[in-house]
Parts: structure tokens; sequence; C-alpha cells
């Protein structure tokens, strides 16, 4: 014989050495406790004789002991055990109405399983309960995605049901209710081994090992209270007297009362069949209570009710089921009734419990939109307050918190709150324009911190004033808060940070590169909507244990920046640099090739084209003793050549940055950028660009007064068009050097020193780059467009009519001439500045094509202009020509 102690529901039982449970004795027993007990047997009339001293479980001694099965029927007189030759079948649930439990109790507090059973609500997603979540599941909630792995969904109806908690391992997930309960859920303890639990009331409560407080009347009562028996612990007991039991045979109902005493009770012998609360062991007949199968204990006589249980077990459809690792279920009539039959007591949880009218409580789990009096409810460990309007001070007395959600509650000061279990903080979308140390001294254990979406100014100081007070932060989200500079000292508070988010905070330069090395363990580093324009290279090399990356800016992802013993570029996410790579200034040798001819092509073409008009302005009489709209045109063509070789200069010092960086550029792109050559190559870029197009609108001008006004005097005089031309050099150099007087600084953003006139992602300096390019350059455009339209009419009805008036003849020549070269500038400009509009617009733009208008399509303009003003000028010579011949064969007729 020997106790049996795994369940507190047996605490008044024995078991036979077979480990059945002994529904009657026939005789008297006194037991003396400690350790393994002895047992006195005063009388036995069972076995016949009287019987000494018996020594109970493992301190079992030397002593004839027969193996009986209790509950048998009466032996034969020979002594004989009467055995059963026909096994009979399994015990089995009998299906109840499901509406019971809902009738009994609150109905939001369970839910139906879709096996059938139910289980509290807070427990549907419970591994333990076998509901919705079969293996390890966790909620994924929206602020913990970028910081969590992902896992299953448990597929539930249910929109309140807060994320379970995570324990230490990853793997296993418990519900917030039974977090710093006083028992071990997660294999490893972490969900105990951080609480700090308020002091027990010495006058009437009794202090368990774990903490638990429980009243002291229960103190040595035999029944333990602590569910670590640490109130049964050095208790001088006297001997346990267990009476016998009167010998009823079945059929007969078998109960355990709330003292964990047995009671045989004999029903009619015409009731073939057990209460809905009963199932009947099949080899004898006895009615158990159906708490008692899979309970892990032995109550049938043949053991059936422990076999067959696992999954088909947990299949008790209509029935509560408890929570734990043994397939117990409840019939609903024994829940909440006043004493618990499952194991972990959870069959009587919460049955009393109030929730606030402002609040959905699941368990100790509260969803709350409005303000309510916290206070009352000091056994809250998850609440989500989002968009309540509580404030911290309200949370005083919640000691026991482990996760909290202020988000959307318009703080601006979280304040110095005590909560020494807070885990989790969630303080998103607030008006907080401050965070310090000082914020998390009453903060002992928190793990992880949300600040999204406050208009931080300042983050915490570099040197903290109460020492590393974050020094137990794991997971810190600053996403979404307007950051331009973030420095590396600001880590120096958080030794333990694994996960780090500055997605969304615009941060250009990240400065102390050398403090990197205080945050060693970082495992993810998120900076998604960073453009990180400036960082030292190599600045993620330190960090050993680094493991996902996530960014917008390829160099993060390179090689060289990266930690020796990353594992692989997969686990790092960015988009490929539209110009760049890791290795070269051009990705692409389509590029490249494409880069090295338009710069040659535009600095030979250009330096000839100007060289040619230079000498036929000396050389030519007709230059020289041509009209004032001659003299200004010229002027202005020759202008615009001077532009083509101040671009193809920008060009040419591009491909020179490519070929001394080649093999090697990730290492050199910030000093690149940074560079004052970068920074005057992005300036002969701007100047030449908006040069050329107000140079192209002077030729335009000037065309159509000569052409539609020839005797007025609103044309450009060679004077006029020499200051015309100042104004235009002045005011274009002037938009070259405004970015430099102000931060924008988007000279530095592409590796050619100019930015993406394509592209939709947001950069320093949009606006200015918007304005200019898709809103000034595109009027100024179509201002030309009409201008060239008017002059196209004009030679199209004038085509012969000065064919006698050699000063118009030529204005015209001239204008059919240039009009070549106006029209390659103003496509040009038409469609960068259509498609920015587009790009604006939210319309999608592939890298390839962004990049092939960047390096490919705009060089090719200051290429194409010097070639098409020479096709111009052999056109209209050939013209001339051809009307030259026409007009001595007119004269040669005129004169027969």
């Amino acid at each position: 014989m020997s106790f049996v102690n795994r369940d507190f529901r047996y605490r008044k039982f024995i078991q036979w050495q077979d480990s059945t449970v002994a529904y009657y004795l026939d005789f008297l027993l006194n037991i003396y406790p400690p350790q393994c007990g002895v047992l006195t047997v005063i009388e036995d009339r069972y076995l016949g004789k009287k019987v000494g001293l018996v020594r109970l479980g493992f301190c079992l001694i030397a002593l004839n002991m027969w193996s009986y099965t209790l509950c048998q029927k009466p032996m034969a007189e020979s002594g004989q055990t009467m055995t059963t030759t026909v096994r009979p079948p399994l015990p089995q649930f009998t299906e109840v109405a499901r509406t019971t439990l809902q009738n009994r109790t609150d109905s939001d507090s369970f839910v139906v399983c879709p096996r059938g059973h139910l289980v509290h609500s807070f427990l549907a997603c419970d591994p333990s309960s076998a509901c919705f979540a079969a293996n390890d599941i966790s909620f994924s909630s929206r602020r913990e995605s970028w910081a969590l792995p992902s896992y299953s969904s448990c597929d539930v109806n249910m929109t309140s049901l807060p994320p379970s908690f995570t324990c230490a391992n990853g793997a296993d997930h418990v519900p917030y209710t039974f977090v710093c309960d006083h028992r071990q859920d997660c294999l490893d303890n972490s969900d105990e081994d951080f609480c700090v639990y308020p002091p027990c009331n010495v006058t009437w409560q009794f202090q368990c090992r774990s903490h638990q407080c429980v009243p002291v009347t229960g103190k040595c009562d035999g029944n333990a209270d602590c569910h670590d028996k640490t109130d049964e612990d050095r208790c001088e007991t006297g001997n346990i007297r267990i009476l016998r039991n009167p010998a009823i045979m079945p059929p007969a109902l078998v109960t355990i009362d709330s003292s964990g005493s047995l009671m045989v009770r004999m029903i009619f012998s015409t009731v073939t069949s057990c209460p809905q609360t009963y199932f009947k062991c099949p080899s004898i007949g006895y009615c158990v209570p159906v708490f008692l199968r899979c309970n892990g204990v032995n109550d049938c006589p043949e053991k059936e009710d422990e076999e067959d249980c696992g999954a088909k077990s947990s299949e008790c459809p209509g029935y509560y089921r408890c929570r734990g690792v043994l397939d117990t279920c409840l019939h609903p009539d024994h829940v909440c009734d006043g004493w618990p039959q499952c194991p972990q007591l959870d069959d009587e949880m919460f049955c009393n419990s109030t929730c606030p009218a402002e609040c959905v409580c699941l368990g100790r789990s509260f969803v709350c939109r409005q303000s309510f009096e916290a206070h009352s409810y000091p056994e809250v460990r998850f609440l989500d307050a989002e968009a309540s309007g509580m404030k911290p001070a309200c949370l005083t007395a919640n000691v026991l918190l482990i996760h909290l959600s202020l988000a959307n509650c318009d703080l601006t000061d979280f304040g110095n709150v005590t909560l020494q279990n807070l885990r989790s903080l969630d303080l998103n979308g607030n008006r907080i324009r401050a965070v310090s140390d000082v914020h998390l001294v009453g903060l002992s254990k928190l793990e992880t911190l949300f600040l999204s979406a406050n208009p931080l100014t300042s983050l915490f100081a570099s040197q903290p004033k109460h020492g590393l007070s974050a020094s137990k932060l794991t997971r810190l989200d600053f996403s979404n808060v307007e950051i331009h500079s973030f420095d590396l000292r600001v880590l120096s508070q958080f030794p333990n940070l694994q996960t780090l988010n500055l997605s969304g905070c615009g941060i250009n330069n990240v400065t102390n590169p050398a403090r990197v090395n205080l945050v060693s363990k970082l495992r993810v580093l998120d900076v998604r909507g960073c453009p990180l324009y400036l960082f030292p290279a190599g600045m993620l090399k330190p960090l050993n244990r680094l493991r996902t990356v996530r960014s917008d800016n390829y160099k993060l992802c390179c090689r060289a920046n990266l930690p020796d013993r990353f594992l692989s570029n997969r686990e790092c996410e960015a988009p490929q640099d539209k110009i760049a790579s890791c290795e070269d200034l051009f990705k692409s040798n389509v590029h490249r090739v494409s880069w090295y001819t338009s710069t040659s092509m535009s600095l030979v073409g250009n330096i000839a084209a100007l060289a040619t008009r230079i000498i036929l302005n000396r050389t030519s009489r007709q230059s020289r003793e041509g009209g004032s709209g001659q003299q200004s045109v010229n002027l202005f063509v020759s202008s615009l050549f001077v532009c083509g070789c101040v671009h193809a200069v920008y060009m040419a010092v591009i491909s020179i940055a490519d070929a001394v960086f080649q093999g090697s550029y990730v290492l050199k792109d910030t000093t690149w950028r940074g560079s004052a050559l970068c920074t005057s190559a992005g300036l002969l870029w701007l100047l030449s660009s908006e040069l050329s197009l107000l140079l192209v609108c002077l030729i335009t001008i000037d065309r159509v007064l000569v052409l539609w006004c020839p005797y007025t005097s609103w044309h450009f005089s060679a004077k006029s068009a020499k200051v015309a031309v100042v104004i235009t050099w002045v005011g274009s150099t002037a938009a070259a050097l405004l970015p430099l007087s102000s931060d924008l600084k988007w000279f530095q953003q592409t590796p050619l020193c100019s930015p993406l006139l394509l592209s939709v992602e947001e950069s320093r300096g949009e606006a200015f780059v918007f304005g200019m390019f898709s809103v000034f350059n595109v009027a100024l455009s179509w201002v030309v467009v009409l201008g060239q339209m008017l002059i196209y009419v004009h030679l199209r009805r004038h085509a012969l009519a000065f064919v006698h008036a050699p000063g118009k003849t030529k204005e015209l020549s001239t204008s059919r001439r240039v009009m070549m070269l106006v029209v390659c500038d103003v496509i040009l400009w038409l469609v960068v500045g259509h498609g920015s509009h587009l790009a604006a617009s939210g319309m999608y733009m592939s890298d390839d094509v962004v990049a092939a208008a960047q390096v490919m399509v705009m060089p090719l303009n200051w290429t194409l202009k010097p070639l098409l003003h020479v096709l111009g000028t052999l056109l209209e010579r050939r013209r001339t020509d051809r009307e030259e011949r026409m007009l001595k064969i007119l004269m040669a007729k005129s004169q027969l």
C-alpha cells in the first residue's frame, strides 16, 4: 500500500500496491506521515489476520505483500480471484448539451472549441487546453510583429483576445493570467523567475516559499494550500485516522467530497447507466466522476480510466476540459460548484469575479477603451488601455502588471511610476517629447519599450544619471520618430538590447561608431525609412550576434559592412541601389559604357561646336554685319554650348570617380558623397541643367519676336542679349547654390551627386527638387513649346515670301536651324517633369527605368545637342541651295 499524493483530491485516500485506488476497506488505518509514512493495521478481516507495521512507498520493507485488485466481486471459497475473459470497452463520455455551462455562468467567459469541449475564453489559444491551438502558438500583435518571429495564428473569432506571454526559450507561450501565479508554466520557469510580489500580511497570511500568500489557518491542516505545498512542511501532525468504508458492491456511485474523503453510495440495481456527471468502469460497474477520467490515477479496478488517454480522450463534447498535460474533463455541473476538480484549479477560476463596465476581461487580461478604477483590480496582469485616456499615476496599485499599453492616450510624460513586474510598455502615438533614464528607474524588469510616433526631440541622454536603469531592455521601438541624426552613445544604456527598431525615423547620418560595441548582443536591427546618407564604413562589424538587418540602404547589406559571422545576405533585407553596387559606382556595365560614351561625345561635341561658332562669328561677314537679331541668337547658342561643356565636366568627374573606386566602392561611398568634389560636381549638374533650359527659352523668345514683330523695337539688341545671358547665368548659379544654404544636401543622395528625378522614394530636399524640376522646368518647357509652335506656323506660312529680302531670309534660316536644338532640350524636360509628377502621385516606376533615365537618357541630351546643331546647319544649307536654284530658274523664266 502507498499514499496517493499526485493529486490534491486523493489526500485521504490509499491505493493498493498495483496503484489502484481503494474504494472500501474492511480495516481501520492510522497513518503517521512524515516522509514515507507508516500504516498500523488494527484489524484485517480482508486478509484474515492481523498485521503489524507496514511502511509505505519507497520505504517498503521485506514483508509479504499481495497485489490485489480492489472492488473485485467476492472471491470463491478456494480463495481464487474471479477473472474476466473478455476485455470490456473503454469508458466513454456521454455528450451533454453545450448550453448547460453557459446557462450556469457568464456566457462570455467560456468558448466552445472545435472538438466540442469548453474552456475559459482566455484559454482559447492556450496549447495546454487543446482548444484552437494544438501546438505552440502565440498571437503576434501589430506592435510586436517587427520584433518577434512569425508564429502560426490561432484561428478563433475573438477580436479582443490578447497575445500570450512568450517564455524565455521562445517556443513556449502562456496566457498572461498564469504568469506570476506561483506555479511554473514555462519549461524554463521564465513565467515566474522574474516576479516580485507584494509582502504578505503576517497577521492573517502565511507566506509560501514561492511568495504566495495563503490563510494562516491553513498551515499544517493536512491540506496543501501553497502550490509548492510548503504550508505543510515541518508539521508535527499526529496519526491520521482513515475510517473503514463498508464494502458496497456495484452498481454504486463513487464520489469525492471537497475535503478529499471517499464516499460510495449504493444505487438501485435496475439502473443500467451512470448519471451524466459519471462514467462507468466497464469491468465491474462502479460509476466514477468524469473528472477522474485520464487524471493520472487508476480509479477503475482494471485501470480502464487511464487507458487511451491522448488526442481522443480530449474529445469530450459539452464538457469543460481542464488545463494541463492530463486530459481531464468536467461535467458542467462541476464547474464553479465551490470546490475544484481540475488539477490546476482552473474550473473554479473567476467564477465570482467582476469586470469593469469599460473593459473586456479575459482572466487577468483586461482590454479597456475607457478609463476605469484600476486600483480595484490589483490582480490584473495584462492591460491594453489604448486610447482610453488613462494616466500612469492611476496604476500605482497594479504592481503585478506585466504588459501595459497606454498608446494614443495623449500623454506628455510617463512620470516616475514604480511597476516592478512590468516587462512590456507601449507608449505609441502619444505626445511625449523627451525620454530619459529617469523614467525607467521604477521599471527595473522592463524588457520591451514602444515609443513609436511620438514627437521626441531628444532620446535617452548619452550619459545616464541613474546608471544602467534600462539594462534589462531587450527590445526598443523608436519607429516613426523624427531623428535626423543618431548618436550611438545612446545605446550605452542598453547592454542587453537584442532588437532595435528605428524604421521611419528619417535618420540621415550616424555618429560615434566606436560605441556600437556596447550593444554587442543586438540581433535584429530595423532602419527602414532611414536614408542613412552618411554612416561610418564597417559600422556593424563589431555586432557578431547580429542575425537580421532591415534597411532601405543597400550599403548596410554589403559584406564589407556586415559582421564576419553574419550567416548570409538573405538575412539582410535591403533593396538594391538603382545606380551603384557594393563594388562599383555603376552596378551595370551597360550603364558604365553608356555614361563613358556620353561623356566623351558630349565633351568633344560641345567644345567643337563652341569653337566653330566662335570662329564663324569672327570670320563670317554675315555675322559681323548682320542685324541685332543675328547677334543675339549667336550669343544665346554659344552660351548653350558653354553650358554643354560645363555638364560634360560634371560627367567627366563622375567617370573618374567610378574608375578610382572600382572594386571597393562601398568602403569609399560615404567619403565620396561627402567630399567637396562630389558637391562641386552636383553644383555643375544643377547649374547646367537650369541654364540650358533658360537659354533655350531666350532663343525661343528671340525668334518669336524677330519673326512675328519684325518692324518693332521689341527685339534683343546685342547689349540686351548680353545682359540677358548674364542674368541667366547668375540666376542659375544662385539656384545651384541654394541647396548649400540649407540642410538639403541632396548632392549626396546618389553616387552621381544628383537626385533621382523619377524616384518615388522620399529624400532630403524633395520639395525643392519637385518645385524646381517638376513645376518650374515643366512650366518653362511649355512656354518654349508654345513659342516654337508660333515659329513653326510662321515658317510654314512664309516659306518663300522673303526670297527677295536677304535679311528676312536669314532670320528664317536661323530659326529653322536652331529649332532642332531647342526641341531636344524641351522634350527631355517635359518627359522628366511629367514623370516626376507621376512618381509623386504614387505611380510605380521600376528601378531599371529610373536608373536608365538618369544614367543613359539624360546624358544623351547633351550628346545630341552638338550633333543636332550640325545636322540643322547642313539641312538649312541644303535648303538654301535649293531655294537659290529655284530663284535662278524663276528669274530665267521671267526674262523670257
